[in-house]
């Protein structure tokens, strides 16, 4: 009987390697085969054949999802963010870290802490404003002081975010489409020879 059951659980096993080859190259055939072909164990050995199989796979596991962000952290853009949240933030920060910000990712990535999120901004300000990490007001105001170019990165930046870069850098005036009484207050006190250059300076000169 032994003998029977050992051979019935090599062929299973040998079944799964071919599954394994199969999903790995046509990963378009997993809907054709049976459930228990497609194991984790199955998967994340497909896996290691080729990352890009990821966004094929039905309802992944979270252990199969931790497994492809690590062998490739763009695999993120195929997780829907009711997923997401449940990622670790560690495995967040692992993937914002390995992405590219020329990649077409919409995924929130607000879901790391606080500071995490300053420590990415701190780091790498680019990429925490192209992926919409929400970051506080008054650390973005603390870093417009040394960065003011940044300002032409945030989406709809307040009125202080654009006085307190504008403070610190005069061209970036050219950046906004108006010019409010207090941002004209800050050119006429620290830059009044931009005033004729400046079409949306509007006061009287």
């Amino acid at each position: 009987m032994s003998q029977t059951i050992d051979s019935k659980q090599d062929k299973y096993a040998e079944r799964c390697k071919m599954a394994v080859n199969i999903i790995a190259n046509n990963p378009d055939y997993m809907q054709l085969m049976k459930g228990k072909y497609l194991t984790d164990d199955v998967l994340e050995d497909a896996l290691d054949l080729n990352p890009d199989i990821f966004r094929f796979i039905k309802d992944p596991s979270m252990r199969i999802i931790l497994k492809a962000l690590d062998i490739y952290g763009p695999n993120i853009k195929y997780i829907d963010d009711d997923v997401a949240k449940d990622i670790p933030e560690d495995v967040l920060m692992n993937v914002l870290e390995s992405i590219d910000t020329t990649l077409d990712i919409d995924v929130n990535f607000n879901g790391i802490s606080e500071q995490s999120r300053i420590d990415l901004f701190v780091n790498d300000p680019i990429k925490a404003l192209t992926y919409g990490i929400n970051v506080p007001d008054y650390f973005i105001l603390k870093e417009l002081q040394n960065q003011p170019n940044l300002i032409k990165l945030i989406k709809n930046p307040s009125d202080k975010m654009k006085c307190t870069a504008l403070e610190n850098d005069p061209n970036v005036a050219l950046y906004f489409d108006t010019l409010t009484d207090e941002m004209m207050d800050i050119i006429d006190e620290k830059y009044p020879y931009m005033k004729d250059n400046l079409p949306t300076y509007t006061r009287k000169r």
